[in-house]
């Protein structure tokens, strides 16, 4: 598994950040209205662009609230949990060093400025070369297009690569796009 260059994707991947995600809206409702949200809801939720779950949010739990105030409390959550709590995945570190000769980046639907005190509270951020968001590359990472355009930035050949990843979407335009790809599941113990 020797390559020039690894890529990583990061909520799921490297960070045990999940749990996080999955229960971000549902924590937020009922910390603002005391209600209970359903599982079904709450993975309904889970399909909404962060713009929709807002306004879905507004619409049904909070209709005196702006959905920019709404937005920022999430936005602060968000940050406040990056910054103060996420951890790693068993065994990542482990796996960052055995590698250390070669190139290391991340990749993400997030934003560096949520991620980036993260890496550096956990002491990571000295192993990556660069950050992709798909943001600043006008492509989601479920577009085959997007891995295209950082391995032809980068000017790396597809045997020189190796991405890993967490989210079937993802795994699917990573191997659509011809790269070699490993599905993470619950940690980095035995790679």
């Amino acid at each position: 598994m020797k390559k020039k260059a690894y890529f990583f994707d990061i909520d799921g991947t490297i960070l045990d950040s999940m749990d996080f995600w999955n229960k971000l809206n549902l924590n937020y409702i009922k910390t603002k209205t005391g209600k209970e949200v359903t599982e079904a809801l709450n993975k309904q939720l889970e399909t909404f662009t962060f713009e929709e779950a807002v306004s879905y949010i507004k619409n049904n739990y909070l209709p005196a609230m702006q959905e920019k105030q709404i937005s920022a409390e999430i936005y602060a959550e968000i940050r406040r949990y990056f910054r103060d709590e996420v951890k790693l995945k068993l065994g990542f570190l482990d796996f960052l060093k055995k590698i250390s000769d070669a190139k290391c980046y991340l990749f993400t639907l997030n934003e560096k400025e949520i991620v980036s005190p993260a890496f550096q509270r956990l002491g990571i951020e000295k192993y990556f070369s660069d950050i992709f968001t798909s943001s600043e590359i006008g492509i989601s990472k479920n577009k085959k297009e997007f891995y295209l355009k950082i391995i032809k930035d980068l000017a790396y050949q597809k045997e020189e690569v190796i991405f890993f990843e967490d989210s079937d979407f993802a795994i699917n335009a990573i191997a659509e796009a011809g790269y070699e790809v490993i599905k993470i599941k619950n940690n980095w113990i035995n790679l």
